[in-house]
């Protein structure tokens, strides 16, 4: 059985895609294995929150995402809180 992503998980996926090229609203969906609704929500969010941005204009007209500086922070707090629970879950788990 397949372990569901977090938010989180979805959201760093998802700016990892900004970062690597200017995507499209269907390339975003098809990379991170989105439904429609559920790219259209996470676009969105990152819209919102200042994490992605429209990209400049792209000459056919379609919309394409970039990366803001606020996106590259979040992607830099977020690998190193999984780092610090990776190592954790490596030694021993907390909850036992």
């Amino acid at each position: 059985m397949a372990v569901r992503r977090s938010s989180e998980d979805i959201i760093y996926d998802m700016l990892k895609c900004a970062a690597n090229g200017r995507p499209t609203k269907t390339d975003i969906m098809y990379v991170n294995n989105l439904s429609y609704w559920q790219s259209r929500q996470y676009i969105e969010f990152g819209l919102r929150r200042g994490i992605i941005t429209p990209a400049p204009d792209d000459p056919t007209g379609i919309t394409r995402f970039a990366l803001t500086n606020r996106g590259r922070e979040f992607m830099a707090h977020y690998e190193s809180l999984r780092e610090i629970l990776d190592g954790t879950a490596r030694t021993q788990s907390p909850l036992k």
